[in-house]
Protein backbone atom coordinates (compact mmCIF):
# COMPACT_ATOMS: atom_id res chain seq x y z
CA UNK A 1 0.00 0.00 0.00
CA UNK A 2 1.39 3.52 -0.78
CA UNK A 3 2.34 5.48 1.70
CA UNK A 4 0.22 8.87 2.36
CA UNK A 5 0.83 12.26 3.10
CA UNK A 6 -1.21 15.08 4.30
CA UNK A 7 0.51 18.56 3.17
CA UNK A 8 -1.24 21.99 3.98
CA UNK A 9 -0.58 24.89 2.29
CA UNK A 10 -0.16 23.37 -1.14
CA UNK A 11 -1.56 25.27 -3.72
CA UNK A 12 2.01 26.96 -4.28
CA UNK A 13 5.57 27.72 -3.13
CA UNK A 14 6.36 25.35 -0.72
CA UNK A 15 3.59 23.45 -0.61
CA UNK A 16 3.34 22.88 -4.19
CA UNK A 17 7.14 21.79 -4.32
CA UNK A 18 6.56 19.68 -1.54
CA UNK A 19 4.34 17.94 -3.72
CA UNK A 20 6.05 17.10 -5.74
CA UNK A 21 8.67 15.99 -4.24
CA UNK A 22 6.64 13.19 -2.75
CA UNK A 23 4.92 12.74 -5.55
CA UNK A 24 8.23 11.58 -7.57
CA UNK A 25 8.59 9.44 -4.80
CA UNK A 26 5.45 7.51 -5.56
CA UNK A 27 3.28 8.84 -2.51
CA UNK A 28 -0.52 9.06 -2.03
CA UNK A 29 -1.22 12.89 -1.32
CA UNK A 30 -4.17 14.68 0.29
CA UNK A 31 -3.93 18.10 -0.50
CA UNK A 32 -4.93 20.98 1.22
CA UNK A 33 -5.62 24.85 1.05
CA UNK A 34 -7.82 27.13 0.62
CA UNK A 35 -7.96 27.49 -3.68
CA UNK A 36 -9.50 24.72 -4.85
CA UNK A 37 -8.73 25.08 -8.33
CA UNK A 38 -4.81 25.44 -7.60
CA UNK A 39 -4.89 22.24 -5.68
CA UNK A 40 -6.67 20.37 -8.65
CA UNK A 41 -4.48 21.62 -11.38
CA UNK A 42 -1.57 20.25 -9.38
CA UNK A 43 -3.10 17.18 -8.28
CA UNK A 44 -4.04 16.51 -12.03
CA UNK A 45 0.22 17.20 -12.89
CA UNK A 46 1.27 14.76 -10.45
CA UNK A 47 -1.20 12.63 -11.71
CA UNK A 48 -3.81 12.22 -8.80
CA UNK A 49 -4.49 13.11 -5.65
CA UNK A 50 -7.05 14.25 -2.99
CA UNK A 51 -8.04 17.51 -2.59
CA UNK A 52 -9.40 19.14 0.79
CA UNK A 53 -9.95 23.10 0.32
CA UNK A 54 -10.47 24.66 3.29
CA UNK A 55 -9.44 27.65 5.71
CA UNK A 56 -7.31 25.77 8.04
CA UNK A 57 -8.56 28.61 10.97
CA UNK A 58 -11.95 27.39 10.55
CA UNK A 59 -13.39 24.73 13.40
CA UNK A 60 -14.43 22.23 10.74
CA UNK A 61 -11.38 22.07 8.90
CA UNK A 62 -9.06 19.68 10.95
CA UNK A 63 -11.80 16.85 10.76
CA UNK A 64 -12.72 17.39 7.17
CA UNK A 65 -8.97 16.63 6.26
CA UNK A 66 -9.41 13.70 9.20
CA UNK A 67 -12.58 12.23 6.82
CA UNK A 68 -9.99 13.00 3.59
CA UNK A 69 -7.44 10.73 5.46
CA UNK A 70 -10.34 8.13 6.38
CA UNK A 71 -12.34 7.68 3.43
CA UNK A 72 -9.89 7.94 0.59
CA UNK A 73 -6.53 6.67 2.09
CA UNK A 74 -7.96 3.47 5.05
CA UNK A 75 -6.91 5.85 7.50
CA UNK A 76 -2.87 5.32 6.50
CA UNK A 77 -0.98 8.38 7.51
CA UNK A 78 2.77 8.18 7.26
CA UNK A 79 3.80 11.73 7.18
CA UNK A 80 1.80 15.02 8.29
CA UNK A 81 3.45 18.38 6.68
CA UNK A 82 2.16 21.64 8.32
CA UNK A 83 3.48 24.37 6.01
CA UNK A 84 0.03 26.12 5.81
CA UNK A 85 1.07 29.96 7.20
CA UNK A 86 1.03 33.46 6.75
CA UNK A 87 2.87 36.94 7.43
CA UNK A 88 0.94 39.82 7.62
CA UNK A 89 2.04 43.72 7.90
CA UNK A 90 2.48 46.08 10.28
CA UNK A 91 4.98 47.24 13.26
CA UNK A 92 3.46 45.50 16.78
CA UNK A 93 2.69 49.73 17.38
CA UNK A 94 0.57 49.77 14.34
CA UNK A 95 -1.28 45.84 15.36
CA UNK A 96 -1.49 45.31 18.55
CA UNK A 97 -2.10 42.41 20.39
CA UNK A 98 -4.98 41.54 17.43
CA UNK A 99 -1.79 41.26 15.20
CA UNK A 100 -0.31 39.05 17.20
CA UNK A 101 -3.42 36.88 17.76
CA UNK A 102 -3.92 37.04 13.91
CA UNK A 103 -0.73 35.44 13.21
CA UNK A 104 -0.67 32.69 16.18
CA UNK A 105 -4.74 31.94 14.55
CA UNK A 106 -2.70 30.74 11.40
CA UNK A 107 0.97 30.08 11.93
CA UNK A 108 0.21 28.12 15.73
CA UNK A 109 -3.61 27.34 16.68
CA UNK A 110 -4.36 26.29 12.91
CA UNK A 111 -1.26 23.67 13.22
CA UNK A 112 -2.32 22.24 17.01
CA UNK A 113 -5.61 21.77 16.22
CA UNK A 114 -5.05 20.06 12.90
CA UNK A 115 -2.06 17.88 14.52
CA UNK A 116 -4.42 16.47 17.17
CA UNK A 117 -7.12 15.39 15.30
CA UNK A 118 -4.49 13.91 13.06
CA UNK A 119 -2.53 12.45 15.43
CA UNK A 120 -4.06 8.95 16.22
CA UNK A 121 -3.56 8.24 12.65
CA UNK A 122 -0.17 8.74 12.80
CA UNK A 123 0.38 6.87 15.86
CA UNK A 124 -1.54 3.93 14.12
CA UNK A 125 0.97 4.12 11.35
CA UNK A 126 4.58 2.86 11.83
CA UNK A 127 7.28 4.71 11.16
CA UNK A 128 5.28 7.97 10.55
CA UNK A 129 6.19 11.74 10.93
CA UNK A 130 5.01 15.04 11.55
CA UNK A 131 6.95 18.04 9.32
CA UNK A 132 6.40 21.56 10.94
CA UNK A 133 7.43 24.41 9.12
CA UNK A 134 8.47 27.28 11.13
CA UNK A 135 11.03 30.08 10.02
CA UNK A 136 14.65 32.01 10.58
CA UNK A 137 12.44 34.39 12.65
CA UNK A 138 11.30 32.01 14.69
CA UNK A 139 15.13 32.50 16.32
CA UNK A 140 15.84 36.06 14.51
CA UNK A 141 12.86 38.80 15.30
CA UNK A 142 12.81 42.16 12.58
CA UNK A 143 10.96 44.72 12.36
CA UNK A 144 7.55 44.87 10.92
CA UNK A 145 7.77 41.27 11.73
CA UNK A 146 7.11 40.88 15.34
CA UNK A 147 3.77 38.76 15.00
CA UNK A 148 4.99 36.36 12.73
CA UNK A 149 8.07 35.62 15.02
CA UNK A 150 6.02 35.19 17.58
CA UNK A 151 4.15 32.70 16.03
CA UNK A 152 7.26 31.07 14.48
CA UNK A 153 8.87 30.91 18.32
CA UNK A 154 5.48 29.17 19.77
CA UNK A 155 5.54 26.65 16.83
CA UNK A 156 9.26 25.71 17.21
CA UNK A 157 8.48 25.44 20.92
CA UNK A 158 5.37 23.24 20.31
CA UNK A 159 7.55 20.76 18.10
CA UNK A 160 10.77 20.30 20.34
CA UNK A 161 7.92 19.26 23.05
CA UNK A 162 5.80 17.35 20.93
CA UNK A 163 9.27 15.54 19.31
CA UNK A 164 10.02 14.19 22.94
CA UNK A 165 6.06 13.07 23.60
CA UNK A 166 5.40 10.95 20.48
CA UNK A 167 8.93 9.41 20.56
CA UNK A 168 7.73 6.59 22.83
CA UNK A 169 4.64 6.32 20.05
CA UNK A 170 6.54 5.94 16.76
CA UNK A 171 6.12 9.61 15.74
CA UNK A 172 8.99 11.69 14.32
CA UNK A 173 8.74 15.19 14.83
CA UNK A 174 11.20 17.50 12.62
CA UNK A 175 11.28 21.11 12.20
CA UNK A 176 12.08 22.93 9.10
CA UNK A 177 13.40 26.40 9.20
CA UNK A 178 13.46 28.97 6.26
CA UNK A 179 15.16 32.09 5.27
CA UNK A 180 14.44 34.31 2.76
CA UNK A 181 12.70 31.44 0.29
CA UNK A 182 12.01 32.60 -3.55
CA UNK A 183 8.09 32.88 -4.12
CA UNK A 184 5.82 34.50 -7.07
CA UNK A 185 5.02 37.57 -4.75
CA UNK A 186 8.40 37.79 -3.08
CA UNK A 187 11.15 37.78 -5.46
CA UNK A 188 13.44 38.43 -3.29
CA UNK A 189 15.52 40.14 -5.96
CA UNK A 190 17.92 42.49 -4.35
CA UNK A 191 18.96 39.70 -1.64
CA UNK A 192 19.89 37.49 -4.59
CA UNK A 193 21.55 39.69 -6.54
CA UNK A 194 23.82 41.20 -3.88
CA UNK A 195 26.72 38.85 -3.38
CA UNK A 196 26.69 39.58 0.50
CA UNK A 197 23.73 38.36 0.85
CA UNK A 198 22.45 35.90 -1.38
CA UNK A 199 23.23 32.84 0.87
CA UNK A 200 20.31 33.97 2.49
CA UNK A 201 17.95 32.90 -0.04
CA UNK A 202 16.80 29.68 -1.38
CA UNK A 203 14.38 28.55 -3.73
CA UNK A 204 10.64 26.44 -2.82
CA UNK A 205 12.06 23.07 -4.32
CA UNK A 206 15.30 23.11 -1.76
CA UNK A 207 12.56 23.89 1.17
CA UNK A 208 10.70 20.84 -0.59
CA UNK A 209 13.61 18.64 0.00
CA UNK A 210 14.43 19.77 3.65
CA UNK A 211 11.09 18.61 4.25
CA UNK A 212 11.82 15.58 2.92
CA UNK A 213 14.84 15.30 5.19
CA UNK A 214 13.04 16.34 8.25
CA UNK A 215 10.15 13.12 7.63
CA UNK A 216 10.79 10.25 6.27
CA UNK A 217 14.49 11.34 6.72
CA UNK A 218 14.47 11.54 10.20
CA UNK A 219 16.33 14.78 10.85
CA UNK A 220 15.04 16.91 13.54
CA UNK A 221 15.81 20.26 12.34
CA UNK A 222 16.99 21.33 8.86
CA UNK A 223 17.71 24.86 8.12
CA UNK A 224 16.89 26.10 4.34
CA UNK A 225 19.62 27.42 3.50
CA UNK A 226 21.96 25.59 5.49
CA UNK A 227 24.41 28.77 6.42
CA UNK A 228 21.04 30.10 8.37
CA UNK A 229 21.87 27.12 11.25
CA UNK A 230 25.18 29.51 11.49
CA UNK A 231 23.39 32.50 12.22
CA UNK A 232 20.71 30.91 14.59
CA UNK A 233 23.26 29.63 16.47
CA UNK A 234 24.90 32.71 17.05
CA UNK A 235 22.03 34.32 17.89
CA UNK A 236 23.03 32.89 21.40
CA UNK A 237 26.30 33.09 21.29
CA UNK A 238 26.83 36.82 20.27
CA UNK A 239 23.56 37.97 20.29
CA UNK A 240 25.20 41.40 19.72
CA UNK A 241 26.12 40.46 16.14
CA UNK A 242 21.93 39.48 14.95
CA UNK A 243 20.70 43.05 14.75
CA UNK A 244 23.85 44.20 12.68
CA UNK A 245 22.92 41.12 10.24
CA UNK A 246 19.09 41.90 10.12
CA UNK A 247 19.85 45.33 9.26
CA UNK A 248 22.98 44.02 6.50
CA UNK A 249 19.83 41.86 5.03
CA UNK A 250 17.55 45.07 4.96
CA UNK A 251 13.57 45.82 4.66
CA UNK A 252 12.84 44.71 1.15
CA UNK A 253 11.59 41.24 1.92
CA UNK A 254 8.70 42.78 4.04
CA UNK A 255 5.02 42.94 3.11
CA UNK A 256 3.88 46.61 1.89
CA UNK A 257 0.66 48.09 3.91
CA UNK A 258 -2.22 45.84 2.56
CA UNK A 259 -0.45 42.49 1.39
CA UNK A 260 0.07 39.02 2.53
CA UNK A 261 2.57 37.00 2.33
CA UNK A 262 0.89 33.14 2.26
CA UNK A 263 1.36 29.30 1.77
Amino acid sequence: MPHVAVITGASSGIGAATTRVFAARGWDLVLVARRRDRLEELADEVGGATVVDVDLTGPGAPRAVFEAVRDNHSSRLDVLVNNAGARFPGTFAQTGAAGIRQHMAVNLDAVVALTEQLLPLLRSTPGSSIVNVASVSSFISRAGAVGYSTAKAALRGFSDGLAIEEEANGVHVGLVVPGFIVTEGFPQTELVENSKTSWAVSTPEAAAEAIWEAGPGGESQVHVPRPWAIATAARSVVPAVVPAVVRMLGATTTPEAGSVEQR
